[in-house]
């Protein structure tokens, strides 16, 4: 008898471990999807340059900094600076290490060959959001020019 209790019990547990594994990758499927999903819609803003609707994307942190008028405003700036090649990227890879965190890696386009674009992605407020921009948001984009002279060869 007690071998039979030994066995049901067994089976219990690699039940129970299974059910728990497989939950957490359904889990992380879904919001990988999700994720996945968020982080093309803020590339394709970015390569339409669409400031208004990348604001929406900002983590709350970097919203609080700024206000959308001022972020649209700084954005539109920083793009009419001369021989400034405008961003457009491509999503290469996304991780989600963490339930509350990631990274995007961008390849960018007409640009330095190979040269790549990192997101950090925050999981907040039941959405994901991207730390991203803040030279915009801090208006430390400013400083790309100043005081640079251009020679021209």
């Amino acid at each position: 008898m007690k071998k039979y209790i030994v066995i049901i019990w067994f089976i219990l547990v690699v039940l129970s471990v299974s059910c728990s594994t497989n939950r957490d990758l359904t889990w992380h499927n879904a919001n990988f999807t999700h994720a996945t999903e968020r982080t093309e819609s803020l590339v394709r803003a970015i390569n339409e340059n669409r400031p208004r609707e990348i604001y929406g994307y900002l983590t709350q942190d970097l919203r609080e900094r700024i206000g959308e008028d001022a972020f649209v405003s700084n954005y539109q700036e920083d793009c009419t600076y001369p021989y400034l090649t405008p961003l457009y990227l491509f999503l290469a890879e996304l991780t989600l290490p963490q339930r509350n965190d990631g990274l995007a890696v961008c390849t960018v386009a007409s640009r330095l060959e190979g040269e790549e674009y990192t997101i950090p992605i925050r999981y907040e407020n039941g959405d994901y959001y991207f730390f991203v921009f803040k030279d915009i948001v801090d208006g430390s984009y400013k400083d790309k020019f100043a005081n640079k002279v251009v020679k021209w060869i």
